[in-house]
């Protein structure tokens, strides 16, 4: 679906640039996906976000893929597996 499509499209972005652009996306897109991230950072020290997107610095690479799993619809719903093959430490 073009949701799935833009999904992937910001954790491709997310994982390979450390970094998401929602410039042109309506206004409030990803709010609670946003809100979620602030709870992983309150003060910002790794991560910056707000309604332009969102930006991983260096001290924060080793989180990228637990940013880049806020975005993905897909994981907690019934459908999909409950095997996973990599987990965080």
């Amino acid at each position: 679906s073009d949701e799935d499509r833009l999904r992937a499209a910001v954790i491709e972005s997310i994982m390979c640039r450390g970094e998401a652009d929602f410039s042109e996306l309506p206004s409030g897109r990803f709010a609670p996906e946003l809100e979620r991230l602030r709870a992983l950072d309150p003060a910002q020290t790794w991560l910056e976000c707000g309604p332009w997107g969102l930006r991983v610095s260096e001290a924060g690479r080793s989180l990228l893929r637990v940013v880049a799993m806020v975005f993905d619809a897909h994981l907690g719903r019934a459908e999909v597996p409950a095997t996973r093959y990599s987990r965080l430490a």
